[in-house]
């Protein structure tokens, strides 16, 4: 079932019951749709079906006192239960933003190669900021507060 079939069917208000089990769910899974979720470690989670594993819920993870984004991607770890509706179109349904950034002035930070890359392991590779920091140590993207902050109301 497409994404757009599902979103349709889970928002028409005459729909009959769901009978079926498709991807080991017990509910239609659609591209940002919020579902109470049976998982090791997510009670809720945004579905996305772009997810490089072939799908997997975007959910609130606590773990050593620190709470943040996570996926999982095993449909056996995270099962929907109950289809709680989709998320608002301003929500991006993924867990950071893309890109690397520059750990001290978070600036956009960019692979600078060298010719020493075809050596085992590759060595030379360093990163440049748009500030022109000293030795560039990259982090991954932004985590995405809005998703986060609408993931943290449920209960």
């Amino acid at each position: 079932m497409s994404d757009e079939a599902v979103r349709k069917y889970m928002t028409d208000p005459g729909r009959p019951p769901w009978v079926g089990e498709p991807q080991d769910s017990l509910v239609p899974l659609a591209r940002g749709g919020v579902y109470r979720l049976r998982s090791r470690n997510l009670p809720f989670g945004v579905y996305d079906s772009d997810q490089p594993a072939g799908g997997g819920f975007i959910g609130i993870r606590e773990k050593f006192g620190t709470r943040f984004l996570d996926t999982e991607y095993d449909r056996h770890t995270a099962q929907a239960l109950e289809f709680l509706g989709m998320l608002p179109d301003r929500i991006k349904v993924r867990d950071r933003e893309p890109g690397s950034f520059c750990r001290d002035c978070r600036k956009p930070a960019r692979i600078v190669r060298h010719a020493d890359l075809d050596a085992y392991p590759p060595v030379g590779i360093r990163y440049e900021c748009d500030s022109g920091c000293d030795d560039v140590r990259t982090i991954a993207g932004e985590e995405n507060k809005a998703l986060f902050d609408y993931l943290d109301k449920l209960k």
